[in-house]
């Protein structure tokens, strides 16, 4: 959950309300809960089925998040949204393109929590798209200039990272970091297990940066964070320790690169 400036402690629900395709909520502190909003893709527009977390805009109010699924491009085959919540008005910022749609240059699907630039725009990921990979992806906050700015798919090398779950952390050099589901750096090595990769706003340069082995981890989900000793960590979902290969064990928690240096 994300707090507001009020107090509130608010959230999604994947599923529940009055149409069974997910809420946001609110908690007190005290323990009462009222649910802000019902999704109901039925309308034609709505997303449905939000699983990342909320971001909380900088007035404190206004809640930003994302649907997997929904939005004005397929009703409930259409590929999710962005959307701006504050009090109980909501209001769709951006419709991702139709999940069945196998097209360049369409994208859809975002699992991940929005995060803000250093240049204040919402920055967030799509697992999905026409050609399979995902993207980074950016847009004001009212919605507009809705940028692709890296796109999985370019890369059409047989190792290439591919699918991000997990979504961005600004981090204090001001470089954004992620991971992908899939992809690898070394060809010698060959286990699909997923990359680390650093994305740069200022001139838009995407570079790898490590493998997630399958003696460290494989398959990251979650976003990474920055700790106070200025290294990133993160999870694995699958495998780690003396367990590379063969049957997926329960994970690891990892540290990546050397420390940042700003």
């Amino acid at each position: 959950m994300v707090q507001t400036s009020n107090g509130a402690l608010c959230g999604t629900t994947s599923e529940g309300g009055i149409a069974n395709e997910g809420t946001v909520f609110c908690a007190s502190t005290s323990g009462g809960v009222n649910t802000l909003y019902d999704f109901q893709y039925e309308n034609g527009t709505d997303g449905y089925d939000p699983v990342a977390p909320l971001l909380v805009g900088k007035d404190g109010e206004t809640l930003y998040g994302t649907t997997i699924f929904g939005g004005v491009n397929g009703g409930s085959a259409g590929g999710g949204i962005v959307f701006a919540l504050k009090g109980r008005t909501m209001k769709i910022l951006h419709a991702f393109d139709n999940v069945e749609s196998t097209a360049p240059g369409t994208y859809y699907n975002p699992e991940s929590a929005l995060i803000f630039g250093a240049d204040g725009k919402l920055y967030g990921t799509t697992y999905s798209s026409g050609s399979g990979g995902g993207c980074i992806f950016s847009l004001y906050t009212n919605g507009t200039g809705f940028k692709i700015n890296h796109d999985f798919n370019a890369d059409s090398s047989s190792n290439a990272p591919a699918n991000p779950v997990a979504g961005l952390v600004l981090a204090r050099d001001g470089m954004m970091y992620g991971t992908t589901l899939f992809g690898y750096l070394e060809q010698t090595y060959g286990l699909d297990n997923g990359i680390a990769y650093s994305y740069d706003p200022a001139n838009n340069r995407f570079e790898r940066l490590a493998d997630f082995k399958g003696t460290v981890g494989a398959a990251p989900r979650a976003a990474l964070i920055e700790g106070t000793d200025k290294y990133l960590y993160g999870t694995a979902s699958a495998y780690g320790g003396n367990n590379p290969s063969g049957e997926a064990n329960g994970g690891s928690v990892v540290r990546l690169f050397n420390p940042l240096t700003k």
